[in-house]
């Protein structure tokens, strides 16, 4: 199937590549000007097929395509026309055979660099892939802090684990006070600053975060902080994972990604990420995606040199 939209002049193949003992059916988008990378889409759990919701992780590798990138995007196990099972998607315990046979596909085809966008599953299953050669860099959309279902408010966990000072000089951070410029952004600062003046500060030195936030998730992110390797991480406000995201930042998660400079950056979009039922998000989010990956691969390699067609060797 050949798309001729002036957006993207592209050609889409469906394909079948090996993950550990499955076979996984996904579709690969060939750019007519190739770049010589590859962007693969891990989307989030369930039973939604490699076209993501309302079709939006289709829309955005065509996007991507039309800058000169190749894009995987695939159905885990169990799910579409991949084979084997699935009962539960667990943050946990991400797919990451999946994503290392679409990686190895690609290399097959003289394909040597990358770029992994996760949304929410997604998003654990990029992160516990750790590094590999040729990793240009990691978006994070949604993305759950958490390994398992809530244990109590966000706000109340937060100031368990948190001096009440050192609260407040994370909270008015520039990309905390970013936020306030929405009405949103301010009810919410609003709310969490009323329950830390009615609660009592926790004693001095407990400054690790939440305790529920994953310890899996932070060593990965230490991990990936500590190769360079740049991250991008969107949410939406109306995401569910959104507070806990905010929540995590005051403690261990805020402050490796402070390390990581300008190597991290952190976007918050109005709506629902995770679902993008909106047009305007949808557009939004696939625009800010496909900008951040270009800008941060010309910054990391300088322009991009002409790349053979997959599969032409």
């Amino acid at each position: 199937m050949t798309s001729t939209s002036p957006v993207c002049r592209s050609n889409e193949v469906p394909v079948f590549f090996q993950a550990g003992e499955e076979m996984l059916f996904g579709i690969f988008t060939e750019p007519f000007d190739a770049r010589g990378i590859a962007v693969i889409h891990a989307r989030g759990g369930g039973q939604v097929p490699s076209c993501g919701r309302n079709g939006t992780t289709a829309r955005l590798c065509r996007r991507l395509a039309g800058d000169g990138y190749h894009t995987l995007r695939f159905d885990y196990r169990g799910v579409g026309e991949s084979t084997g099972s699935v009962t539960t998607f667990r943050h946990d315990q991400p797919f990451v055979s999946d994503l290392e046979g679409g990686v190895a596909w690609l290399r097959a085809r003289g394909i040597e660099r990358f770029v992994v966008i996760g949304q929410c599953f997604g998003a654990r299953t990029a992160l516990a892939g750790g590094w590999f050669p040729g990793l240009e860099g990691l978006v994070l959309l949604s993305t759950p802090v958490r390994d398992s279902a809530k244990e109590g408010d966000n706000t109340r966990a937060l100031v368990r684990h948190h001096r009440l000072s050192r609260y407040f000089l994370r909270a008015f951070r520039p990309r905390i006070l970013r936020d306030l410029r929405s009405r949103s952004g301010r009810e919410q600062f609003v709310r969490a600053a009323r329950a830390v003046l009615r609660a009592s500060p926790v004693p001095r030195g407990a400054t690790t975060g939440p305790a529920w936030v994953s310890a899996a998730f932070l060593e990965q992110v230490e991990c990936l902080i500590g190769s360079g390797i740049p991250i991008l991480f969107a949410s939406g406000r109306a995401d569910t994972t959104f507070p806990d995201f905010q929540a995590a930042l005051v403690g261990r998660l805020g402050r490796l990604l402070e390390e990581g400079g300008t190597r991290v950056t952190i976007t918050t979009l109005d709506g629902q990420l995770s679902a993008c039922a909106d047009a305007d998000l949808q557009g939004t989010a696939i625009e800010t995606i496909a900008t951040w990956v270009s800008a941060e691969v010309q910054r990391r390699r300088g322009p991009l040199a002409e790349h053979p067609r997959a599969g032409s060797r």
